[in-house]
């Protein structure tokens, strides 16, 4: 894992860009969304910044449950993991970064789960050898 465990991250409707003419907020927006919190993680993980700006979706599976409206607070649930290479016999001079995400989109008023999501991106350019990616990462202890 990236983490020690899964990280929360509240975001703030933002109504010109999020809400659609009946006051619910865009499903087509749901992603972008996650793609905020998913950042806000990386980097509190200790990814560079230019590391994070070369993500690439591979595959998103995602359930799309409830909605919300302008007034509400948005709670994102981001459990982030990293491939490494060397575990699976790969070479890490030439193997990509993979990131394996699952998310967790609630609504703040009542805790309604909006969507349920996993996704596996790739960092474009940059090889886990390149990095220092792996330096300072939880444990599997969590120790």
């Amino acid at each position: 894992p990236l983490t020690a465990g899964p990280v929360d991250v509240e975001y703030a409707i933002v109504p010109d860009r999020d809400l659609n003419g009946a006051g619910l907020l865009y499903f087509a927006n749901y992603p972008m969304i996650l793609d905020i919190a998913e950042r806000q993680v990386l980097a509190g993980a200790g990814l560079e910044s230019d590391l994070i700006d070369l993500r690439t979706l591979v595959h998103r599976k995602a359930a799309y449950l409830s909605n919300a409206s302008a007034d509400e607070r948005i709670k994102v649930t981001v459990e982030a993991w990293i491939h490494n290479p060397s575990l699976s016999g790969e070479d890490p001079e030439i193997s990509p970064i993979r990131l394996l995400l699952n998310y967790k989109m609630e609504r703040g008023s009542d805790s309604r789960l909006m969507l349920i999501s996993s996704a596996k991106k790739v960092v474009l350019g940059r090889t886990v050898e390149e990095t220092a990616v792996f330096d300072g990462l939880p444990s599997p202890s969590g120790s």
